[in-house]
């Protein structure tokens, strides 16, 4: 979702959250994003006391590239990253993402000085993840967020 202008920005505060709720948690999280039979067995192992995080391969490698991409990052500075776009911004949104609201994607028009050509999209059928890779849509293969970024710069082409 957009950021609220004023408030802590959306990638710092998911960090500040996995920093308070922990490993598990954070690992949980991006297991609901789709689906990974790997990090399932994880979690589940962890979670029965089969296995701990720290005295297991997989599990510690697992939490070091998480923590590093959503824990020990970098975030964008709302005023300096976010301010200044002057294109329209097209919002997607997977339909099977619960984490995300229709409000909080059309906040994106206030980070825009062209709010009027900005629009939100919703992927039909995909999670969060799954917008990236083909699926079934109404059963044809297909790549929504591919498609759909295809279609916007065959428009913005058109317009050129």
């Amino acid at each position: 979702e957009a950021p609220v202008p004023g408030e802590i920005g959306p990638f710092e505060l998911m960090a500040i959250k996995f920093k308070e709720e922990g490993d598990l948690a954070m690992m949980k999280w991006f297991l609901s994003l789709g689906p990974n039979k790997m990090l399932e067995d994880i979690v589940r192992d962890v979670e029965s006391g089969k296995r701990t995080i720290e005295g297991d391969r997989a599990a510690t490698y697992m939490v070091n590239v998480l923590r590093k991409q959503f824990v020990d990052t970098i975030y964008p500075d709302l005023d300096r990253d976010y301010r200044g776009v002057t294109s329209p911004i097209v919002a997607l949104q997977p339909e099977l993402d619960d984490t995300l609201t229709r409000a909080g994607q059309q906040r994106w028009k206030a980070w825009t000085s062209s709010p009027e050509g900005s629009r939100l999209k919703v992927l039909r059928e995909a999670t969060h993840m799954g917008c990236l890779a083909p699926h079934l849509v109404h059963e044809r293969e297909d790549c929504p967020l591919i498609e759909e970024v295809l279609r916007d710069m065959a428009k913005v082409i058109e317009g050129s």
